[in-house]
């Protein structure tokens, strides 16, 4: 795969994993989920949601609703992280 260098998509999606859990280490966060992994221009763009905490719904039926958010973090071809960003909602 061109532009990836030396990582694979799993072990990209790994390093990324483990900057993402130690930064948000005493978070508590819920649901992680990997959402996606991308190699663009030498780098690996690999975005992560989790469970963010709830609000009350605005529906009929009441509740309360999930409210996820996501992060990317940008690896360099060693897999070392560049950045995080929020990417959206």
């Amino acid at each position: 795969m061109e532009g990836s260098g030396d990582l694979t998509l799993e072990s990209a999606a790994q390093a990324a994993l483990k900057f993402f859990s130690d930064i948000y280490a005493d978070a508590q966060l819920r649901n992680v989920l990997l959402e996606e992994v991308v190699p663009r221009d030498d780098r690996w763009f690999v975005t992560f949601g989790f469970d963010r905490g709830r609000q009350p719904s605005l529906s009929l039926a009441g509740g309360d609703t999930v409210v996820r958010a996501y992060k990317t973090i940008v690896l360099n071809r060693q897999g070392e992280p560049l950045l995080m960003q929020d990417a959206g909602s």
